[in-house]
């Protein structure tokens, strides 16, 4: 999975296979950004969909056709979606082109959405988080005695205010008020055996402005700067400088100056970024296609690794 960058401009830059950061070039200005497995997408300041084949090199360059008027997008790993001006959610298959664009069915007054594995969620302009597709974890958070998928979007109970919701393999979370409640598959907290559907507050942790959620691991911004992060660490990417299997919320080496964080990958080649208030990118965590832009592809890195500067 490679690690992209935007900036002020509306420029998107992306790390090469070899360990580089480097101009998206063909792009008009770039609103945002969203990093696939396979596939990344850049939603422009005008409403159009581009996306390109993941991996180091821009290949497979296309406009997502019938989607000119999004206003935020999602998605981590195959399929992405939009929120449309009208507030529906539309979402296609990247892997099969704009062939697969389709309509959420019900979706409605949707102001941010994002697409896990096997599941979506967006947030409704009445501060509502509502969601869709599979639900064998309870990753819906629909009830104790339905566990079964809805191709219809399911408002999550108990949740108000909600900022931004993510979806991973199996798990999703949200930010609330400063908090952050996760449900589905475990994913490092320690919750009450029995409830995965129930949204449960990340313990540990300060007032949160903003979170990212990959495969199975999780790292949220506090309002100062703290940087914590929890879940599956197989490849070092909750940052607590081992590899052990799980791990609950931990502020990753003691950042406490960071402005922007990001997560993806699999899980087993997932990693961590965050951006300091002076400007620099640290990664960590998987490393093998380039994706720490240190300017090598090691395995992994146990420890935060600084972005090499961009090469023009």
């Amino acid at each position: 999975m490679d690690t992209c960058l935007l900036d002020v401009a509306g420029r998107v830059a992306c790390t090469t296979s070899d360990g580089h950061l480097r101009l998206v070039a063909g792009l008009p200005p770039v609103a945002e950004v969203v990093l696939g497995w396979s596939s990344i997408c850049a939603r422009a300041a005008l409403g159009e969909v581009e996306c390109w084949d993941a991996g180091g090199q821009v290949t497979g360059m296309h406009a997502v056709s019938g989607v000119e008027d999004a206003r935020s997008v999602g998605g981590h790993f195959g399929v992405f979606c939009a929120v449309r001006a009208t507030g529906a959610v539309s979402c296609w298959d990247t892997a099969a082109g704009a062939e697969r664009l389709a309509d959420v069915p019900g979706a409605a007054g949707a102001v941010a959405v994002d697409y896990g594995m096997t599941h979506g969620c967006y947030v409704r302009d009445d501060g509502r988080a509502l969601c869709w597709g599979d639900n064998r974890y309870g990753q819906l958070a629909s009830s104790i005695a339905d566990l079964s998928a809805s191709t219809t979007p399911i408002e999550v109970a108990g949740l108000d205010e909600v900022a931004e919701v993510g979806c991973g393999d199996g798990f999703t979370c949200a930010l609330s008020r400063g908090r952050v409640f996760c449900w589905g598959l475990y994913v490092g907290i320690e919750r009450p055996p029995g409830n995965q559907w129930v949204p449960y507050e990340t313990p540990g942790i300060g007032t949160v402005i903003d979170i990212g959620v990959g495969a199975a691991h999780v790292c949220a911004l506090g309002e100062a700067g703290d940087v914590w992060c929890w879940g599956g660490n197989q490849v070092g990417q909750v940052g607590t400088g081992t590899t052990s299997t799980f791990e609950p919320a931990t502020n990753p080496f003691g950042i406490h100056d960071g402005v922007l964080l990001a997560t993806g990958g699999l899980t087993g080649q997932a990693h961590s970024c965050v951006q300091r208030r002076d400007g620099t990118v640290d990664c960590w965590g998987s490393g093998g296609r380039g994706e720490l832009g240190n300017g090598a592809t090691p395995l992994h890195s146990l420890e935060p690794t600084e972005m090499l500067p961009l090469c023009e």
